[in-house]
C-alpha cells in the first residue's frame, strides 16, 4: 500500500507517494469509552514487545495530540478546549485532518500500529479503512467497563496529575454516554463493511490482565497471518483468560 506525504498545510494531502506497507504488518485498534484504560493498554503493549523481543511499535494516539495541541497552539486550545472540557467530542473535520497528519507523517517502522482513540464514529471507521487500517491484518479490540470502574479510573488519573484535577461528573458522563449510545453502530459497521476482526473484552479487572489479553490477540493474529518478525523464532505471549471474551463474542 502507498502513503500520501503531507503538506505542511495542516492535514492536506499531495500526490507525492512514498512506500507503505500496511498489509505486512498488524493494526491494533481500540475502543472503548472514557478512561476504559486504552492508553495504559497501548502502553504496555509497546513495552512488552520492546522489552520483551526488542520490536517496534508504532503508536496514533489522538488524545495525546489533542492535549499536545492545546499546549502548544493557542488557537487551537481557545477554540476547542471549552468543547472538549464540556464532554463534545471534536467534529470529524478537526479530528480527520488531524489523524491523517499523524498517520502520513508519523513513524513507520514498527511490525505493529496501535491505533488508540480514533473509531468514535461510523465514518471514523470508513476512513480509517481507506487508508487500509481495518483490513484483514487488524485487530478491533473493544475494551468493556462500566461507568463505576472508568469513572474511579479518571479519577484516579487526575488525582496523580502534577498538583491533583477535580474530574467533572456530567462532561465525562456526557462523554461515556456518547460512547454507549455509538458502540452498537460502530460494531455493525467493522463487521460489514471492514475485514478487521472485532473482538469485545471485558476491562473491569486489573488493566495488566487486560493488557495481557490484547497482547494474546496480537500473538492469534500473528499466527494466523503467518508473519515472520524480524530475529525471532517464537513469540511467547501469555495466554487469554477465560473470563476476556463475555458472552463468546469474538468476531
Amino acid at each position: 500500500m502507498a502513503k500520501k506525504d503531507v503538506s505542511p498545510v495542516f492535514g492536506e494531502q499531495n500526490a507525492v507517494m512514498t512506500p507503505k506497507a500496511d498489509d505486512t504488518r498488524i493494526v491494533l485498534n481500540l475502543l472503548g469509552a472514557t478512561s476504559v484504560g486504552k492508553g495504559y493498554i497501548q502502553k504496555q503493549v509497546c513495552l512488552y514487545f520492546k522489552i520483551a523481543y526488542g520490536l517496534i511499535v508504532d503508536v496514533i494516539g489522538t488524545g495525546d495530540e489533542i492535549r499536545k495541541r492545546f499546549l502548544t497552539d493557542p488557537d487551537f486550545k481557545e477554540e476547542w478546549e471549552p468543547v472538549v472540557s464540556s464532554g463534545d467530542p471534536l467534529p470529524d473535520r478537526i479530528m480527520i485532518p488531524m489523524f491523517d497528519k499523524m498517520y502520513y507523517e508519523g513513524p513507520n517502522n514498527g511490525f505493529l500500529l496501535v491505533n488508540d482513540g480514533f473509531l468514535r464514529n461510523t465514518d471514523q471507521v470508513i476512513h480509517a479503512g481507506e487508508l487500509g487500517l481495518m483490513g484483514e491484518n487488524s485487530i478491533s479490540v473493544r475494551l468493556l467497563a462500566s461507568r463505576k470502574t472508568c469513572l474511579d479510573r479518571a479519577i484516579h488519573r487526575a488525582a496523580n496529575k502534577i498538583g491533583g484535577l477535580r474530574v467533572d461528573a456530567e462532561s465525562f458522563d456526557k462523554r461515556f454516554e456518547a460512547d454507549q449510545k455509538a458502540a452498537d453502530s460502530i460494531r455493525a459497521c467493522i463487521i460489514q463493511k471492514t475485514k478487521s476482526q472485532f473482538i469485545h473484552t471485558n476491562a473491569n479487572g486489573n488493566l495488566g490482565d487486560v493488557s495481557c489479553d490484547v497482547l494474546s490477540f496480537v500473538g492469534c493474529k500473528i499466527a494466523n497471518l503467518k508473519i515472520q518478525l524480524p530475529n525471532i523464532k517464537e513469540l511467547k505471549l501469555p495466554l487469554l483468560r477465560p473470563s476476556a471474551i463475555p458472552d463468546a463474542i469474538l468476531v
